[in-house]
């Protein structure tokens, strides 16, 4: 005997709709909607990072959709997947986790096509993969964790400062950054790579600023300096934000005021409940002092630039927006008898 379901006079021999939540990066779906049941509609809600391919649509669905309605073949196997064919020319992004839910509709229910929403995100996803907190002053490294296959770029975040920082894949030996110089790098860099040739990374350097720098790696499937989001097979369009023309980006903050290089000289006075962001700056040293530095450090006195003083003239530095912790400012600092008479100054936001 029939059990009633959904719209009234409708009969069915199975329940109308059959739900399934589909975990981002899991193997792909082969769901038996038992007996009786065939499939005409997919409703899908997917909040995760990556495009899941519907292949009895067929279609793609990209992340970041909300209710939206596609008819499918009429099907009792709910089929779903996370790899995406060539033939759309998607990059999938790495999964940052998270679950697609599915509701396969029986045929019998009225139903129409519907695009549903999209939240619209710039899908930038990060993954870690490795991190180092130096012993000494010395040249060390370490191996990242392993990166998915579809990697295209590693970001190397640090805190206070490393000098010549090399990547070189571990597998196949390719050098996919060599650094040279002997200024520290701090902030954010970014390097491209090859995940497919590669699936560990070891990210080594010359000089830290001492014991305590922290050298912290992370992976992500897009290239380098924009997404690469391909195009899908319904021709939509990624909508993206852009800053008001009135609205004054961090990095336009004009240069703070040059000051004289001292221990503890403020450049840039701490702000209860706000953040300092260091973009970049320069040490014009006026008194050369053979193994002397300016310290360009936070008000608790932290380092995130370490300049040698010991040729005269313009030492220019970049910190790509490098955050201090929240409620300090920005100081300079005199280390191995390095001249209070060097000039500091930093470009910075507050916020």
């Amino acid at each position: 005997m029939g059990v009633e379901f959904g719209r009234s006079g409708t009969i069915y021999d199975a329940p109308p709709v059959h739900p399934v939540d589909f975990a981002s990066g899991a193997a792909d779906l082969e769901e038996d909607l038992g007996a009786g049941f065939q499939a005409a509609h997919i409703w899908v809600t997917n909040p995760t990072n990556q495009y899941l391919y519907l292949p009895d649509v067929p279609d793609v669905v990209p992340p970041g959709t909300f209710g939206r309605v596609l008819p499918c073949r009429n099907t009792d196997v709910g089929r779903a997947s996370w790899t995406i064919p060539s033939r759309y020319g998607i990059q999938q992004p790495v999964s940052t986790g998270g679950k697609a839910i599915l509701i396969f509709l029986n045929g019998g229910i009225d139903v129409s096509p519907q695009s549903g929403t999209t939240d619209g995100r710039t899908q930038l996803p990060w993954q870690a993969v490795g991190s180092k907190t130096t012993v000494g002053a010395a040249a060390e490294n370490f191996v990242t964790g392993i990166v998915p296959a579809g990697g295209l770029t590693l970001g190397i975040s640090i805190v206070g400062g490393i000098t010549s920082v090399n990547v070189t894949g571990v597998q196949s030996g390719t050098t996919y950054e060599l650094g040279t110089g002997s200024q520290f790098q701090v902030g954010w860099i970014t390097v491209p790579i090859n995940g497919a040739l590669d699936s560990t990374y070891t990210i080594s350097w010359n000089t830290s600023a001492g014991a305590g720098t922290r050298v912290k790696a992370f992976v992500s499937a897009l290239a380098m300096g924009y997404p690469t989001l391909g195009q899908s097979a319904m021709g939509e369009s990624i909508p993206v934000a852009i800053a008001s023309d009135q609205t004054p980006l961090p990095w336009q903050a004009p240069n703070k005021a040059p000051k004289v290089a001292s221990g503890g000289n403020v450049l840039v006075a701490a702000v209860a409940g706000q953040t300092c962001y260091l973009y970049s700056g320069n040490v014009a040293v006026r008194v050369a002092v053979a193994g002397g530095r300016v310290a360009i450090q936070d008000t608790a006195g932290t380092g995130y630039v370490d300049v040698a003083t010991d040729a005269l003239g313009n030492v220019p530095f970049e910190c790509h927006g490098s955050p201090l912790p929240v409620g300090l400012g920005i100081q300079s600092g005199l280390i191995s008898g390095a001249s209070a008479s060097d000039i500091v100054s930093v470009s910075f936001s507050q916020a």
